[in-house]
């Protein structure tokens, strides 16, 4: 409902301390307003601000009409839905720390006085809507491109949630300061139309996809769908598909006939607004009639119009900042001490996870949570080389190094049954864990496993046993940090660091497994303020004389907020320094007067005295004038009237002078002396009447009058055709029905 900025002026100031400036749009909702206020450096702070009127005008003055019981019911229904607006505006708040979601600051909830109903007040960032913008800066091929890379990473968000958007179109597209594009929020949109209609309507019927067109199931796709088609006339002059082309004439018609067209499945033309086919095919996915055929997801077709922005050379594209995900997670490469020049294949619970990953010349072939698994080592094979880097699948690491681990490792094993036949030695650990001596055999080692040894702390002992003779081969010690793919993660809260009521604060996420910082987070926010020492700060004196007003601020002490405004009047003590006579106007009697003068201070126009003044003028009657009266009428065209001679400058009478005369007579006024009537027929009449001056009796002309009676009815006659079944008396001069009797059907 459209109310205008009048009626919401009544509010102000809103939010307490805030003006409302101009509408700035409107939509479904309500209406959308720029706001401002002064900070305490005396610059100016912008917002926005929607507005919702919850019920409309009509249906609120209908409830009121229909009894106290409907009234008290809607008024509970009402209050529900504001419950409702409510929680959505929380929700608001969560997804404003998308770049491209309008970011919620606050909102109040005023009841309708004498009336069932809300007024909803949502401050938001300041904004511009998305028709502004246009009007004001034009649009690009490259800024429709970003808008839509915008649009996509404020509906993952939504879809991040688990909620289908469904009113993405022109008027819930809005701008910011920095010139990015933002997605308004459709929760309250949903909240109205289940209201007012009691059927969730997700966006107008212009921007809706097929599969809810024909009230079909449908899922995440319909969002891709309505963002592919507004794209769609951006690119094809403002026109939806299957119009008439640009510039022909639009019909009355015409956007029933494309919908039903887009309706019914054809495939969509190419915009004809654009020479960039990539583009157009990218628009025409999202377009696509079955949501098989869409791009799956907003990421996906994000992606998309990403990889044709970095082909267009040139083009003016921001790149959209990219958050981390829920869990705080990030891609780490991970460096470890090789076991030896090992191949590794097994490790037990206590390590965790990190199957897949090349350590310094040791890859591990899986590392489950059920202890050690069987596979082989490769013993003295030239792995020192710096194999660090990003985490390789394990089956396609095991099967590359097999190919020459294998006969390596036999070779090497020969070797050393060869040169230590004939010494034996026990082997034993050092204090770095480190393998100190080689226990000799007749057993060639061919075929390893490996085992978890001793943990202290961080460090791990990973063992390398013969399958055959079950001798320790070789020991080293890695650190579980270098290894761990930290795939459970949990956020530590940092201390918070306050601004008196902005606070920051740094939080770890930490991988549950190794305890390491995976990453870090700085967190921001505000503390609601409860206002409990509060001081009250003298605004300027607005003089007007020794009168003055001025606005005093209760602020808080902590929070420096306005909490509430008083206007002050007083008035200072004059002290009559400078003062003046004003003389007063002079009243006459004759040549005689007097006059009040009064003595006034200059700067409080306070009157201190006054004074009484009287004199006398002498008049010499040196300048007379004649004073003619009224004529007096002895009949209509005779008079005497008397004049008097007066003195001009006392306006003394000196002498008077009656004067007679006759005036032409003008003839205007007058009477009529009416004749006879004559009958000229039945109900008609005529008379001749004659026109005198009233004034001196003259005739003046005859005239005729002509006139109407009442019809005595003298002729009648019998009808019986007119109405079958009555017979009817009916008057011959007037055609008057005089009698009606009913004497049946014959």
């Amino acid at each position: 409902m459209i109310n205008g900025i009048d009626y919401y002026r009544r509010y102000e100031p809103v939010f307490r301390h805030w003006k409302i400036d101009r509408l700035i749009g409107e939509d479904k909702a309500g209406e959308i307003f720029e706001i401002s206020r002064k900070a305490q450096d005396g610059t100016l702070c912008r917002a926005a601000m929607k507005t919702v009127c919850i019920p409309e005008a009509d249906i609120e003055f209908r409830i009121q009409q229909s009894g106290a019981d409907v009234a008290e019911r809607s008024r509970e229904y009402f209050d529900e839905i504001v419950k409702k607006i409510g929680n959505e505006c929380e929700i608001m708040a969560r997804l404003g720390e998308n770049p491209n979601i309008v970011m919620y600051r606050e909102h109040t909830e005023t009841r309708h006085r004498n009336a069932i109903g809300w007024d909803i007040f949502i401050r938001m960032q300041p904004v511009m809507t998305f028709a502004e913008y246009r009007n004001k800066n034009g649009l690009s091929e490259n800024d429709i491109i970003r808008l839509g890379i915008h649009i996509c990473n404020a509906v993952e968000s939504f879809h991040g949630l688990g909620v289908v958007h469904g009113y993405i179109r022109p008027d819930n597209i809005f701008v910011d300061e920095a010139g990015n594009f933002m997605l308004g929020d459709s929760g309250i949109l949903k909240i109205l139309d289940e209201m007012y209609s009691g059927i969730a309507k997700p966006g107008a019927a212009v921007y809706t996809p097929p599969e809810i067109y024909s009230g079909k199931a449908f899922g995440a796709t319909v969002d891709v769908y309505s963002l592919g088609l507004f794209l769609y006339e951006l690119l094809n002059h403002g026109r939806a598909p299957f119009m008439p082309a640009y510039p022909m004439e639009l019909k009355g018609d015409d956007k029933d006939r494309a919908l039903l067209v887009r309706m019914n499945g054809t495939a969509l033309p190419y915009p004809d607004g654009t020479k960039n086919k990539a583009l157009c095919d990218i628009v025409l996915k999202a377009c696509a009639f079955d949501p098989a055929d869409r791009f799956a997801s907003a990421a996906e077709m994000k992606a998309a119009l990403e990889g044709l922005a970095d082909d267009n050379s040139g083009a003016a594209f921001s790149p959209i900042p990219v958050s981390l995900p829920d869990d705080g997670r990030a891609d780490i490469q991970h460096e470890a001490v090789g076991v030896n020049g090992a191949v590794a294949s097994g490790m037990t619970e206590n390590v965790g996870n990190v199957a897949g990953m090349t350590v310094d010349g040791i890859h591990i072939d899986g590392i489950s949570d059920g202890g050690a698994s069987s596979g082989e080592v490769s013993v003295g094979a030239d792995l020192t080389g710096d194999k660090r880097g990003a985490p390789k699948k394990a089956k396609n690491g095991n099967k590359s190094r097999m190919v020459w681990a294998v006969p390596i490792a036999f070779l090497l094993a020969v070797l050393v049954v060869l040169l230590l036949l004939w010494v034996f030695s026990r082997k034993n650990d050092d204090e770095s864990g480190q393998v100190s001596d080689i226990l000799v055999s007749n057993c060639s080692h061919s075929e390893t496993t490996i085992e978890e040894g001793k943990r202290d702390g961080d460090l791990i002992e990973i063992k390398s046993i013969c399958v055959d003779c079950g001798e320790l081969v070789g020991v080293n010690v890695i650190n579980i940090k270098d290894v761990c793919e930290h795939t459970e993660t949990e956020v530590i809260e940092g201390e918070k660091k306050y601004d008196k009521l902005d606070w920051e604060r740094t939080d770890e996420i930490r991988c549950v497994t190794c305890d390491t910082v995976v990453d870090t987070k700085t967190v921001t926010g505000t503390d609601i303020c409860t206002h409990t020492e509060t001081v009250v700060v003298e605004g300027e004196k607005q003089s007007n004389g020794l009168d003055w007003t001025r606005v005093d601020e209760k602020k808080c002490v902590v929070c420096e907020e306005i909490i509430a405004t008083e206007t002050v009047t007083g008035r200072d003590e004059c002290k009559h320094n400078d003062t003046e006579v004003i003389k007063g106007k002079k009243n006459y009697s004759g040549l005689n007067w007097t006059r009040t003068d009064e003595t006034k201070c200059k700067v409080c126009g306070e009157v201190i005295d006054t004074k009484t003044v009287s004199g006398k003028d002498e008049c010499s009657h040196s300048s007379t004038k004649v004073v003619q009266g009224k004529k007096v009428y002895s009949d209509g065209v005779n008079w005497t009237r008397t004049d008097k001679t007066v003195c001009s400058k006392c306006n003394t009478t000196i002498s008077t002078k009656t004067v007679k005369g006759t005036d032409n007579c003008s003839h205007k006024n007058k009477r009529t002396i009416y004749g006879e009537k004559i009958q000229t027929g039945n109900n008609s009449w005529k008379r001749t009447n004659r026109q005198e001056c009233a004034d001196c009796g003259a005739f003046l002309g005859n005239f005729e009058e002509f006139g109407e009676n009442e019809c005595p009815h003298l002729s009648t006659y019998i009808d019986q055709t007119s109405a079958p079944g009555y017979l009817r008396t009916i008057c011959v001069d007037c055609g008057k029905v005089l009698d009606n009797n009913f004497i049946g059907n014959n």
